[in-house]
C-alpha cells in the first residue's frame, strides 16, 4: 500500500507496477496471467528482471553472456492496490498443483513474480 501511496516519479501522473509472472516446471514456462490485457504480450523478462527480446510462447534460453532469460513472458500494469493484489491471486492460482507422499497440493514447480517500477 505504501507503494502506491508515495509521489508518483517525474514526468509520471501516477504511481504504477509492472507486472509478470510465470512458473517454471523442468524447462517448460507457463504465463500464469492472460495476455489479452496486457502491455507488451510477447515482451521477455531476464531472471533479473530487465526487458529482453520475446517469443509468441515463453521460453528458457541463455543469452551469448551466460545471463538466463524467460521471453515470451506478458507484462502487466497494476495502477492502483486493487489491481496488484488481484493479479497476484489470479496468477497464483493458475499455478498447476498436484498431490505428492507429503504434499497434498505441491505446485511442482517454481513460480517467479517480477515486479518494475516504471
Amino acid at each position: 500500500r505504501a507503494l502506491f501511496a508515495r509521489p508518483p516519479p517525474p514526468g509520471a501522473t501516477a504511481v504504477c507496477v509492472d507486472l509478470s509472472f510465470y512458473e517454471l516446471a523442468g524447462e517448460k514456462i507457463r504465463d500464469l496471467l492472460p495476455a489479452g490485457d496486457s502491455l507488451e504480450p510477447s515482451s521477455g523478462v531476464t531472471a533479473d528482471g530487465q526487458s529482453g527480446v520475446g517469443d509468441a510462447e515463453p521460453q528458457l534460453r541463455e543469452g551469448a553472456d551466460g545471463q538466463v532469460m524467460v521471453s515470451g513472458v506478458a507484462t502487466h500494469r497494476a495502477r492502483t492496490v486493487s489491481d496488484l493484489l488481484a493479479m497476484l491471486a489470479e496468477a497464483n492460482g493458475a499455478r498447476r498443483t498436484a498431490p505428492t507422499m507429503r504434499n497434498t497440493c505441491s505446485s511442482r514447480s517454481h513460480a517467479f513474480c517480477v515486479m518494475n517500477l516504471p
